[in-house]
């Protein structure tokens, strides 16, 4: 399992640029550095999935142009995202051709992401912010995801919560779950309380297929599948790294406009 480690956070090149005032720009390099660094990932291992994203192309991964600088490619929420499914995959070869297929994902049953009574407060807060409500695809739910976990104590809230998305690696049903504890700070004693999970499956499947069930009786009981679960302390970083690019951007933007006009004569 992904664990966020806080605590080595810290990146001094990008903590020195924001106390003067500035944002560094975030590369591919330094996001996968930032990414090895708070996970108990091997930095080979994130460093050779992000190198076979660039190389494969498609705009998985950003490619850094010549020279370097401002030329440095910036990560973008599909980039981070793609990562993470990519480290969900382990299989760099694999997962080129698997991200297309993940993000392309929706939900089972929309109608169960519809909140109640009993479905927490973890839930009325995803519902608030717009976020797993059944009306989008996976992979653009997981880009809105970045955007707002750095607002006030979301990322917080979701991480005791324990989201987490499992991934079921395998080619000929790929599926997914969006799963979180159903207890409100109150009941945090009381661990008997089920999880909601929301399934995550292909568009546009046989109308004649088995019924999905939360058990995914539906498969072969001889079939073994590999299975991935990413928390959301993985999001949370990577939505810092979002967040700073998001800054540096603005930075730039807010420099270029106060530059004085060019009087060009004729």
């Amino acid at each position: 399992m992904w664990q966020h480690n806080s605590c080595r956070l810290e990146w001094e090149g990008i903590n020195k640029a924001e106390r003067k005032g500035e944002f560094a720009l975030v590369t591919g390099k330094a996001a996968a550095e930032r990414i090895a660094g708070a996970t108990e990932a091997l930095s080979a291992t994130v460093f050779r999935t992000a190198r076979t994203l660039r190389e494969a192309g498609n705009d998985l991964w950003p490619e850094a142009g010549k020279g370097g600088g401002r030329a440095a490619a910036h990560v973008e929420r599909r980039h981070l995202t793609n990562l993470a499914i990519a480290l969900a995959v382990n299989e760099p070869l694999l997962a080129v051709k698997f991200i297309p297929v993940y993000r392309s994902l929706v939900p089972d049953k929309p109608e169960r992401h519809a909140t109640t009574q009993d479905s927490g407060q973890v839930a009325s807060l995803l519902a608030t912010n717009g976020l797993f409500n059944g009306k989008r695809r996976l992979g653009d739910e997981l880009d809105r995801l970045l955007d707002v976990l750095a607002k006030g104590r979301i990322a917080e809230e979701l991480e005791n919560a324990g989201l987490y998305f499992e991934f079921y690696i395998e080619q000929r049903v790929p599926r997914a779950v969006v799963g979180f504890h159903v207890f409100d700070p109150l009941d945090v004693e009381d661990l008997t309380k089920p999880e909601i999970r929301w399934l995550y499956r292909r568009p546009h499947m046989s109308s004649n297929r088995v019924e999905y069930d939360p058990n995914f009786s539906f498969l072969p009981p001889l079939l073994i599948t590999r299975t991935a679960l990413i928390p959301v302390s993985l999001f949370v970083v990577m939505s810092e790294l979002w967040l700073e690019t998001q800054r540096h951007h603005a930075k730039t933007t807010a420099r270029r406009s106060r530059r004085p006009a060019v009087l060009i004569e004729e």
